[in-house]
């Protein structure tokens, strides 16, 4: 006996079936069906996969900062109406530190120089240690 599956062709059409024997369907069905499990935990854990983010800090105070995707972090001001962001390089991390910002590597633009203290310090309150690790060169 065979149990038939059917392939969707890229046009979008039926194909030919393929038969695949029962003592292989019977074997390898959990399998499939945990794999499958699997994708739906991780796009549902994970977001749409575009650009997922998480803000933390007060959006009231003007300011805020948030982790994007697995190592990229950013800090954003509130100028007339919209949010002007500074992108920080980071590393996720395993062990106490769950990540590390790389202070060095912000390129601060026209609308932040010179206040460059303020607004490392503000990043080190919303992500403070130990559970961040600072790199300042």
């Amino acid at each position: 006996m065979h149990r038939v599956l059917f392939e969707v062709a890229t046009t979008g059409l039926l194909a030919a079936p393929v038969h695949i024997p029962t003592d292989v369907w019977r074997k390898y069905w959990p399998v499939l069906l945990g794999a499958i499990g699997v994708m739906i935990v991780l796009v549902l854990i994970r977001g749409n996969g575009k650009g997922s983010s998480t803000v933390k800090a007060e959006p009231t105070k003007g300011w805020r900062v948030g982790h994007e995707g697995r190592d990229s972090m950013y800090y954003e001001e509130k100028h007339g109406g919209s949010w002007r962001r500074i992108r920080i390089d980071g590393e996720m991390l395993t062990g106490r530190a769950h990540h590390a910002i790389y202070f060095g590597s912000i390129r601060f633009p026209d609308w932040a120089e010179g206040r460059r203290e303020e607004i490392i310090g503000r990043i080190k309150s919303a992500f403070p240690k130990p559970d961040y690790e600072y790199d300042e060169r």
